[in-house]
């Protein structure tokens, strides 16, 4: 679900919310659209999910 929380002249804040509880799915959601953000191909956005029972390491630990 994809809604739009806040909207004016300068920004708009979009809220999405994921049905998926599948970590792979989620975490490959966040990274797109975290790149899509910082290049400016996107409105600032809130992305809710919960992940089925996991483990998530970084990349860096």
């Amino acid at each position: 679900m994809v809604d739009t929380l806040l909207r004016d002249d300068a920004r708009e804040l979009r809220v999405i919310v994921s049905e998926s509880t599948d970590p792979a799915a989620n975490l490959s959601l966040e990274a797109g659209l975290f790149e899509r953000v910082e290049r400016g191909e996107s409105s600032d956005s809130l992305l809710f999910y919960v992940n089925s029972t996991c483990l998530v390491r970084g990349r860096t630990r």
